[in-house]
């Protein structure tokens, strides 16, 4: 049933194409038809352009975002001595190797207590 109802649409289709490229005879030859010369184009209107030099520059881009920075990992950096720092070799952010040292502490009452500790002794 649908496949005759198919059949029936794709030869009506057929048959409309095969009759729309048949030119009605309005008493003009085809030799009359083709030595007509091509008609040339409608022109189009101008559009204004603008050149402008090539220079080099630098260009910002940025852009603002909402979220949350997690790192991959974390550290928590004590010290087993307090006393007073002398000397931060390092800036928030740099990254350093396990064993290196990062903070240098004032040891001069550490020194002087060890000074006290060898007098005692003798």
């Amino acid at each position: 049933m649908v496949s005759s109802r198919c059949f029936n649409i794709l030869i009506l289709a057929l048959s409309l194409q095969a009759l729309s490229g048949c030119n009605p005879s309005d008493g003009k030859s085809a030799e009359a038809t083709l030595a007509k010369p091509p008609q040339a184009p409608a022109e189009r209107p101008a559009h204004a352009i603008e050149i402008e030099v090539v220079k080099r520059q630098s260009i910002s881009i940025s852009r603002t975002l909402t979220g949350t920075l997690e790192a991959p990992r974390t550290v928590h950096v004590h010290g087993e001595l307090s006393g007073r720092i002398v000397e931060l070799p390092f800036f928030e952010g740099d990254k350093v190797k396990q064993g290196t040292v990062i903070a240098r502490l004032d040891d001069a009452v550490l020194r002087a207590q060890l000074a006290k500790a060898v007098a005692t002794r003798k």
